[in-house]
């Protein structure tokens, strides 16, 4: 029965992974030079006085390509003093935000080989290849992975289980793909208005301003059982760990012994697995945990999952009365794209971008991170909480 329906899986894998979904740029964009990409950067960095020094040098670091080896935009590093400041991404077409995403801390953690380009496939998600070929490749190889990784953890689980696991995984890749087909049905001169603003040297608008202080939490911490699948656990930890500061009647890492502790109990609350954490697996392991000290009768906590496509208001809302959400970018299956979920903590927004916290790329990469809601926004599932 099990080797039957590991054959199902291999199946809906294969079929989603096809090579004739790839997404290419659309022929009506305009390019955008590295000399321009300079300039917005230049601008960007005048809007947002808050963030960076007037004396602050830009220095072009990686070109970034799409999966068609097209340029796709230009990773800025800035100094001041020679001091490292942060990084800033330019879209090289005008089909997406101009600013695609930027950060206090490190673009990547890792860095390519001399003959490998990096393929920027959304916010925080790239991978190294030597060219397109090589990039399939990579996308082939990390599928045969993932499929072996699949048949060893569900040979550990009963038949219920199993069965339950795929189910999951099917339902999970359905919803993925029919948000990625949304992200294709751009409207013609859809950032017109942001090309226009990031042309404007001004300074941003206060008033559309906010950020609560969330701290990070590194969910590759010694002790953790599943580092590279914690993410979702770790942003579960950073926003119970800010409701307790606030002083909300829940349970903090301190409550557990530490990050390691609180984040492996978390593992097992979301039922995190080969996949990473389902966006309700999420939901129902969070809205537990913030109600753990609470009869069920009266538990007060409610979490809710919604779409960020359209819905950035919602986002502002939520952070508006001081709830940090919980942000999921569905880049599992692009095309014949192959990564994983990856949750991020949302934290605050300033104009059209997010701030968030990372729970990866680095221990000490413990600054904000900010992306274009607008350009990623239809590979994000928010997970919403309340606590009435």
């Amino acid at each position: 029965m099990k080797k039957l329906l590991l054959i199902g899986v291999t199946v809906i894998l294969v079929l989603c992974f096809s090579d004739k979904n790839l997404i290419q740029a659309e022929s009506s964009t305009i390019n955008i030079s590295k000399e321009d990409a300079l300039k917005i950067t230049e601008n960007y960095i005048l809007k947002y006085q808050n963030s960076y020094d007037r004396n602050t040098e830009v220095i072009l670091k990686n070109y970034l390509y799409d999966i068609d080896d097209t340029i796709l935009g230009y990773h800025f590093e800035l100094y001041n003093l020679d001091n490292y400041q942060g990084y800033i991404v330019i879209s090289a077409t005008t089909d997406r935000d101009p600013v695609l995403e930027s950060g206090a801390g490190l673009f990547m953690e890792e860095q390519p080989k001399a003959n490998e380009k990096i393929y920027y496939l959304g916010a925080f998600s790239y991978i190294f290849a030597e060219d397109i070929n090589h990039l399939h490749k990579v996308f082939q190889s990390a599928k045969e992975d993932y499929i072996k990784e699949l048949e060893r953890e569900f040979s550990t689980m009963n038949n219920s289980d199993f069965i339950s696991g795929i189910n999951d995984l099917q339902n999970e890749i359905e919803e993925v793909n029919k948000m990625n087909l949304e992200s294709l049905n751009r409207l013609p001169g859809e950032f017109e208005k942001e090309w226009k603003d990031i042309l404007t040297p001004n300074k941003v608008n206060l008033s559309s301003y906010k950020r609560l202080p969330v701290t990070r939490v590194y969910q590759r911490v010694s002790g953790v059982t599943k580092p590279t699948k914690a993410c979702g656990p770790a942003v579960a930890v950073m926003i119970n760990n800010y409701y307790k500061g606030k002083g909300y009647w829940v349970k903090d890492s301190t409550d557990y012994g530490g990050h390691a502790n609180y984040i492996n109990r978390m593992i097992k609350e979301m039922n995190t697995g080969t996949l990473g954490t389902s966006a309700a697996n999420f939901r129902d392991g969070l809205r537990r945990q913030l109600n753990v000290n609470h009869k069920t009768s009266t538990s007060p906590w409610r979490a809710w999952t919604l779409s960020g496509n359209g819905y950035f208001e919602s986002y502002k809302t939520s952070i508006s009365g001081n709830r940090p959400v919980a942000l999921r970018f569905d880049n599992i299956i692009k095309g014949s794209k192959f990564t994983k979920y990856h949750f991020v903590a949302g934290i605050g927004y300033d104009g059209t971008e997010a701030i968030v916290k990372d729970p990866d790329n680095g221990k000490t990469n413990t600054g904000d991170r900010r992306f274009s809601w607008k350009t990623n926004q239809s590979v994000i599932t928010m997970i919403i909480n309340s606590p009435n």
